[in-house]
């Protein structure tokens, strides 16, 4: 008996791929994941950014604190806020330290841009230092006449 030649060849449903529709359909909902997921992380990341920065601030508040006790000397703090960001300079006492805020970060109008820091510790006069970032988001950093640092 003579059997007929078959010209496709099957193969296992074990070694088959996958399809393009099937690739297509799973490229579609990652993209859709992506576009629901990428605007909920950059806003993260900006109230991150935001919040940092403000610890920073206070940090380094602390830092020229102990700095003006232990030295004995009056130190300074000089903020110079641009639309860029705001930078600032400790001076005092030999220390200098400079620090540039995240981009976008800014002073909000009428915060306070200046902090003298006497040798007993205590500020000259109290502070409230008001961060901004882009989206319109405040943080604050409050220095009190003691010297005491307040993240707000």
């Amino acid at each position: 008996m003579h059997v007929p030649f078959r010209s496709s060849v099957r193969t296992p449903v074990a070694c088959r791929g996958f399809s393009l529709v099937e690739l297509m359909t799973v490229c579609v909902i990652f993209g859709i994941v992506l576009a629901a997921a990428i605007p909920a992380y950059l806003s993260f990341a900006n109230s991150n950014a935001l919040g940092n920065a403000a610890a920073a601030l206070g940090s380094d508040v602390q830092l020229m604190r102990a700095k003006a006790m232990s030295d004995k000397v009056n130190v300074n703090l000089d903020l110079t806020s641009t639309p860029a960001g705001i930078t600032y300079n400790l001076a005092g006492g030999g220390l200098l330290h400079s620090r540039s805020m995240p981009h976008g970060i800014v002073l909000a109008p009428g915060s306070d841009s200046t902090l003298s820091i006497l040798k007993t510790g205590r500020a000259a006069t109290s502070r409230l230092f008001v961060l901004k970032d882009r989206r319109g988001n405040r943080d604050t950093v409050s220095v009190q006449l003691s010297g005491v640092v307040l993240v707000l």
